[in-house]
């Protein structure tokens, strides 16, 4: 299914650089979506060394699509590689912090899918102060994946806490916070998270 598209892309590559035209970032992350597309995370990843051999700096959509890639494949040992080299990119641009808290979210869906049992909820919930440390604020859609991670892996008392967290931010309503609860329904999570979730609608109601 993706050996050919990818095959391809790596052919267009090197015949750029034989006609003396040096492959851009933007061609290279055609081929870095390629390999999210395929589950590829190795390829992506290698992608980015071949990047970086070239003298190109990856940019925000080189990580972005490489996470993906990891994510897809449920490569957590990929993710965590890859999120501690976007942290290490000096703040330069404008727009990092934006796509810098996609890629974290990205690593918390890929610590979401672990196995039961390979404990990456501790790693997924350590993302929240990473992101802090790299002056990235969290958005709805970091605590959205974090959730997932809380549902998947038995947290029911630190999905409690992000619930909170959410609601002193003002990420959510509560008829969203609702639907995080639904899919935090694995392992007695569901009941905690509707606990705050109906006990938030009444307090509005009597306020």
């Amino acid at each position: 299914g993706g050996s050919a598209p990818w095959d391809a892309a790596i052919r267009l590559l090197d015949e750029m650089e034989l006609r003396g035209l040096p492959a851009s970032v933007r061609a290279h992350n055609a081929a870095i979506e390629l390999r999210a597309a395929a589950c590829d995370a190795a390829g992506a990843r290698w992608l980015l060394e071949r990047m970086e051999r070239r003298g190109l700096q990856p940019d925000g959509y080189s990580y972005t699509s490489a996470m993906k890639a990891c994510g897809r494949a449920a490569d957590a040992a990929a993710a965590a590689e890859l999120l501690e080299r976007a942290e290490s990119i000096p703040r330069r641009r404008g727009g990092q912090r934006q796509w810098l808290e996609r890629v974290y979210s990205g690593a918390a869906l890929c610590f979401a899918a672990q196995p039961v049992g390979q404990a990456p909820l501790t790693d997924a919930l350590s993302l929240l102060d990473r992101m802090r440390r790299s002056g990235v604020r969290p958005t709805a859609h970091t605590y959205s994946a974090l959730l997932r991670a809380c549902s998947r892996h038995g947290g029911g008392r630190e999905a409690s806490a992000l619930l909170c967290d959410m609601r002193r931010l003002g990420f959510a309503p509560p008829a969203e916070q609702r639907q995080f609860a639904l899919r935090a329904s694995h392992q007695g999570v569901l009941a905690v998270l509707e606990t705050h979730v109906v006990g938030g609608a009444a307090r509005e109601a009597r306020g």
